[in-house]
């Protein structure tokens, strides 16, 4: 009987063996692959870029009220500057449909583009005097902000996105009219004067541009994106006392810019 159970043992362990080499072999299970971060968060960050300012449609006038009728001298000419641009931008983007983000952005830049623009007064030289008298303008741009509507499209990692919206910059101005000992480009006055007049314009226009923006973790994200503005015509002028002259000065013009700039946001 001991002989009998001993062999029933063995053949059970024998087809046990046999089964389980029978059965799939089991592996030890695979981390869980991590979530691709949200882009739905509220954001702060700074950029620093290149700025070049174009001045189009640029018209300058001189008007000479001491012989009547009065004339004027209008010419056109082009102005443009270049600066180095720095500043902070905030937003808040949703993430919708897996692949598609909209959002809405605010943001200040310093800028320092200047630019000058020189003439005779009556078919003078340009920026000296030959006994006409010449006018002078500089201009300067303080800052410029926006304020945009964002939508991109996730392309694996990178955001691909389009931008626009509204857009405002401090523009200011110096117009100076040199006049020489006989005036006769200033006015019939024989007294030689430099007559200057100060203007600080906070112009508002649009803006609108492309861009490309991806995420360095769960907070950080880096961009790379071109802006272009247009803050519409600046109308600047002044008009001399009768004392010498009189004559009036006056520079109107389109102004635009564009800005290629390198940002990086922090996402709560």
């Amino acid at each position: 009987m001991k002989a009998i159970f001993l062999s029933g043992v063995a053949a059970i362990g024998i087809a046990a063996s046999a089964y389980a080499a029978d059965l799939p072999m089991r592996t030890a299970p695979f981390a869980p692959t991590p979530a691709a971060p949200s882009w739905t968060d509220f954001y702060l960050g700074g950029n620093i870029g290149y700025l070049v300012q174009h001045d189009s449609s640029s018209l300058t006038n001189f008007t000479d009220f001491s012989v009547s009728p009065p004339t004027t001298n209008p010419q056109s000419g082009t102005a443009s500057a270049t600066s180095f641009t720095g500043g902070i931008q905030a937003g808040f983007n949703w993430q919708f449909a897996s692949s598609w983000v909209v959002g809405l952005e605010g943001d200040w830049n310093w800028a320092d583009p200047s630019d000058n623009l020189c003439r005779g007064t009556n078919g003078g030289l340009e920026c000296s005097d030959n006994g006409t008298g010449f006018l002078s303008m500089t201009e300067k741009t303080d800052w410029l902000a926006t304020a945009r509507g964002r939508l991109g499209f996730l392309w694996n990692s990178v955001l691909i996105y389009g931008t626009g919206g509204a857009a405002w910059g401090s523009v200011k101005t110096t117009l100076t009219a040199n006049c020489s000992a006989t005036a006769f480009g200033c006015g019939a006055s024989l007294v030689p004067s430099v007559t200057s007049s100060n203007f600080t314009n906070t112009k508002m226009g649009w803006v609108a541009g492309l861009g490309a923006e991806t995420m360095l973790g769960p907070h950080w994200s880096t961009r790379l994106e071109w802006l272009h503005y247009d803050l519409g015509s600046v109308n600047d002028a002044f008009t001399s006392a009768a004392a010498v002259g009189p004559y009036s000065v006056s520079w109107s013009r389109t102004i635009q810019y564009d800005i290629v700039r390198l940002g990086a946001n922090y996402q709560f």
